[in-house]
């Protein structure tokens, strides 16, 4: 960028100096020009007015006879040249007097005589080299050039006429009694063809110098102008794209290594810089860690709160991991609520690494909505290096098997990896893996738990729950294949599994005339992106000649809310509308509100296993369902309570006013075969009690 601005600038000041330069042969040759034009007219008058005087031969026949024009005639001639003003002198040179006759406007506006000139014998021996002698008084025009050596013959006038005839002198003086700026023009005259005498005038050009500067000057200008705007303005955007151009490449560069949220680094620096730090810790013989952190529920908060609020948290948790880490920590941001510290070089390593990095295992934020905030706990991983290895993709993995570890704790914990912790891991992969061959081999099957009305005793429905049927173990209940559940592939192929058997099992009750009256089956995310997922449902209802009213759709909380949160519910608005039955499950676990109730297509409340369970004793427990009781008759949802296992819970919330209850007080899930006769056997008594049976599953 120096070269290029050094090269403009020397462009610059050579154009500039070529300007300056062509305005000074400019203003030459335009003087030049004006005082050829001046000179030679005036010189052809005066010429013109002494041979109409008869100052001159006619012709060259008798050239002896020619003389010299006498003072008087000169100035009767140059009286009105003077005046104008271009001419101020005039030489005359001539063969008939070996010297020269000089006629100026001052002294002829002044009326000084002049010396009238005569011939004397020593003319005719006048030599080439003679001085100059002046006719007038004074020496005021002594300054002016001289014409030259006097010529001698017609020969040498001639060859001095043509010599002169294209010489212009622009001249400068700075005496008082001249122009500041002259010329000095010079015209041979002819008689017969022959040069008589040479006439010298000189012009008057300070008027035509001040008229051509300016002209000149403002040429100049403009062409500086033109240049500034031809060439400095291209020069400016080329300038100014240069420098976009770096600034574009140096973003680039911070973009490529930092994370744009946080300004800490990303992950392709931390992939680029991990490798570098382990072969010299290595080196030096000491030891590091890798601390990989995430927030529990992040996601949770992000898709209830919204981005900007998930976007805060994040970045107060990137403030919160500088500020607890030593200086010469490496911070990177990998992606989403994933952040990593490493600390390298480290002498000794304490027995539990996390007291190298003092961190608050909480983070909270205000919602902006009054004095509300919203709290998270931090998990992390660590593993060390070399002790557990010095590959940095194996450590990557180490740590985030020891953050997997530590996530069960919603409050926050940070866990070291043990090799214990990759046994899990590969479980957990050959769990997957059992779970999708037992889809194939048909061997999840549903199994069903009774929902009663606490007042008649009735069956008012059942929610289909997932079973493994194992051809070795028995029967599982969904605690042996949680993990294949969270795999959303895993999941979507379960869901499809479930209804297509449970609607096969309601169209057989109905057929044998069992009033099971609804079944509740659950949706989950995967479910809900299938695009089609409404018209698949009713389209099977109505090929199994089901109603839509006998079939409830039920979904948790962290199913409606995000950024797929306007798919989910126009599926679920469509089934509404069917006569399908809308329930939000697991009620109070998350981060529900009365706003996100009103906004939902729901028809049924259930409220979670945790506020029953203590409902005896927690007075927070007894106002909250109490407070939902009351907005349920209000916003027209019924409720349902999970979880009563005992006759004092149930007496409790028959005094309350509540009457769904499904719980293990009147069963366990059963299977399908067993439902007509439980609807019948329950259906029939005469007081509500629970069927005493043994355990249908675990």
């Amino acid at each position: 960028m120096n070269k290029f601005l050094a090269s403009v600038a020397l462009l610059s000041c050579l154009a500039l100096g070529l300007g300056a330069f062509g305005g000074q042969l400019a203003l030459r040759l335009g003087l030049e020009h004006k005082a050829n034009v001046l000179g030679k007219d005036w010189a052809h008058y005066i010429e013109t007015q002494l041979s109409d005087l008869g100052a001159v031969p006619t012709d060259g026949t008798n050239r002896g006879a020619t003389r010299a024009p006498t003072v008087a005639q000169m100035a009767s001639v140059l009286t009105n040249v003077f005046a104008v003003g271009h001419i101020f002198q005039v030489d005359y040179f001539g063969l008939d007097c070996a010297c020269h006759v000089k006629f100026d406007a001052r002294a002829l506006a002044e009326h000084q005589p002049t010396r009238p000139h005569t011939h004397n014998d020593d003319d005719d021996h006048h030599g080439m080299n003679q001085p100059v002698r002046h006719a007038q008084n004074g020496g005021y025009m002594a300054k002016v050039p001289a014409f030259g050596n006097y010529p001698s013959n017609e020969m040498k006038l001639r060859a001095l006429g043509l010599q002169n005839a294209h010489n212009i002198e622009i001249l400068n003086a700075d005496s008082p009694e001249l122009p500041s700026t002259f010329a000095s023009v010079h015209h041979t005259v002819s008689v017969g063809g022959n040069p008589a005498y040479i006439l010298r005038v000189m012009v008057n050009l300070e008027r035509q110098k001040t008229q051509f500067t300016t002209m000149i000057f403002g040429g100049m200008v403009i062409s500086a102008l033109i240049f500034l705007v031809g060439i400095g303005y291209p020069t400016w955007r080329l300038f100014k794209s240069m420098n976009a151009v770096q600034e574009a490449d140096a973003r680039a560069g911070y973009l490529a290594t930092h994370d744009v949220l946080t300004g800490l680094q990303n992950r392709n620096s931390f992939q680029e810089t991990f490798p570098k730090m382990i072969r010299q810790t290595i080196l030096a013989k000491r030891s590091g860690l890798l601390f990989l952190f995430d927030l529990n529920g992040f996601k949770e908060v992000n898709d209830f709160y919204g981005h900007d609020l998930g976007d805060a948290l994040l970045v107060d948790f990137a403030k919160l991991l500088v500020k607890y880490s030593p200086e010469s920590a490496y911070i990177a941001r990998l992606g989403g609520d994933e952040f990593v510290v490493v600390l390298a070089n480290i002498p000794e390593l304490a027995d539990d690494p996390a007291q190298h990095l003092e961190l608050p295992l909480k983070l909270s934020k205000p919602t902006g909505s009054g004095q509300d905030q919203v709290s998270v706990g931090i998990a992390g991983g660590v593993a060390r290096f070399p002790e557990d290895g010095d590959i940095a993709a194996d450590l990557v993995q180490m740590a985030d098997l020891a953050l997997y570890a530590a996530k069960p704790n919603r409050g926050g914990e940070i866990k070291a990896y043990t090799p214990e912790m990759r046994e899990a891991f590969q479980d957990r992969l050959s769990q997957k893996e059992a779970f999708r061959k037992a889809l194939k081999r048909r061997e999840i099957i549903p199994h069903f738990q009774p929902i009663v009305n606490a007042s008649t005793g009735l069956v008012e429905g059942f929610e289909a729950l997932a079973r493994w049927q194992h051809p070795k173990r028995g029967l599982l209940s969904p605690a042996a294949f949680s993990e294949a559940l969270k795999d959303g592939e895993l999941s979507g192929k379960l869901g499809i599994a479930m209804f297509m058997q449970v609607v096969d099992h309601m169209a057989d009750w109905q057929a044998r005339g069992i009033p099971f009256k609804r079944v509740a089956m659950n949706a989950s995310s995967g479910d809900l992106k299938r695009t089609h997922l409404a018209d698949e449902v009713l389209d099977l209802l109505e090929h199994r000649g089901l109603s839509p009213s006998l079939l409830t759709i039920e979904v948790t909380e962290n199913c409606l809310f995000g950024e797929e949160k306007p798919i989910f519910i126009k599926h679920l608005e469509k089934l509404r509308r069917a006569g399908c039955n809308i329930a939000l499950d697991d009620f109070g676990t998350g981060y529900s509100s009365i706003t996100q109730l009103k906004e939902l297509p729901i028809s049924i409340v259930k409220i979670d296993k945790s506020f029953i369970d203590n409902i005896l004793d927690s007075r927070d427990d007894q106002s909250i369902i109490d407070a939902l009781q009351s907005l349920s008759v209000a916003m027209q949802f019924d409720l349902v309570l999970e979880g009563v296992e005992t006759a004092e819970q149930l007496d409790y919330l028959k005094a309350c006013g509540f009457t769904l209850i499904q719980g293990y007080y009147f069963s366990r899930p059963i299977p399908e075969d067993e439902v007509g006769p439980f609807i019948a056997f329950q259906n029939n008594r005469e007081r509500v009690a629970p069927l005493m049976r043994k355990k249908a599953g675990a």
